[in-house]
């Protein structure tokens, strides 16, 4: 693959000598000698200059991860735009309309002098979503995408990213890649989920449900707390034992309308070597209730 040169900024250098400009230079980001020397960057022929006089250092831009996501929306704005309303992309032999999802803000990063990178989900009008890298160059108001891989397809991936000893990262295949890098843990694993929503205001009595995780053979389930209004119990049902956390808002805490954030903290322990996916399908389903009220 061809990675196009982009212009970057330069710094403009004025040589003068008696009040008159002699030459202008223009400089990229780096380090530069300045002397008589003839091996200098910069030469300057007075001879009350030394062969090596000086040091000269060229810093670049700064950019703001906040440039970065500026970067990459403004790209992915253009492609939909001019792909009639849709990010058209090539996977293999498929030719893909894509939907923007989501930026993943947590993972925009610069990586060194004009070069950066995004995370974003596009998904296909039938709910394929294609989790896919973005390279880019440029400077803070002018980048463009060099290089695009698709990492992952459905949360599935196709690789995934090691650290090297000198701190840069590269890819490797899953079918290469340790346990830890796919981030599976084997044996027990301990971890605690805070789930927080924001009530709608109410302006009356209220009643809501919401699933609670129970423990069984392959975790331990405990509530570490619970912040709520109104009248809290927890209802057990009989047929599967799943638990209820039942909430009541009464008439008198409601003096005009009412609303507030309520957090439920859950610790957990769970035998990874174990197939568990009930908790996963309690994680979904009460992850997309509290969305609503959010």
């Amino acid at each position: 693959m061809t990675v196009p040169q982009l212009e970057t900024m330069k710094l403009n250098i004025q040589i003068s000598k008696n009040g008159r400009i002699e030459k202008t230079v223009q400089l990229d980001p780096g380090e530069y000698t300045v002397g008589r020397g003839e091996t200098c960057d910069i030469i300057l022929e007075d001879p009350s200059v030394s062969k090596n006089h000086a040091g000269l250092k060229v810093l670049s831009e700064k950019v703001t991860i906040r440039d970065v996501e500026s970067g990459i929306r403004t790209n992915i704005e253009t492609r939909i735009r001019d792909g009639g309303g849709y990010f058209n992309f090539q996977k293999d032999t498929v030719n893909l309309r894509l939907k923007l999802v989501r930026v993943h803000t947590e993972y925009l990063s610069v990586l060194g002098p004009n070069e950066f990178f995004a995370c974003v989900d596009l998904a296909t009008e039938n709910g394929d979503v294609y989790d896919v890298d973005f390279f880019m160059s440029g400077t803070a108001n002018d980048m463009r995408v060099t290089r695009t891989d698709v990492h992952k397809l459905n949360g599935k991936p196709y690789y995934t990213w090691k650290q090297a000893q000198d701190k840069t990262w590269f890819t490797v295949p899953v079918q290469n890649a340790s346990n830890d890098l796919l981030g599976v843990v084997e044996g027990t694993d301990h971890f605690t989920f805070t789930y927080e929503a924001r009530l709608p205001v109410l302006s009356g009595p209220a009643t809501m449900w919401i699933p609670v995780a129970r423990s069984d053979p392959f975790q331990t389930i405990e509530i570490m707390s619970l912040q709520a209004p109104g009248k809290q119990q927890m209802i057990q049902e009989d047929e599967y034992q799943n638990r209820i956390l039942y909430l009541q808002f009464h008439a008198r805490i409601f003096p005009v309308t009412f609303s507030c954030q309520m957090s439920i903290v859950i610790s957990t322990e769970r035998e990874e070597s174990k197939l568990n996916t009930v908790f996963l399908v309690f994680c979904f389903h009460l992850v997309k209730l509290l969305s609503q009220f959010s």
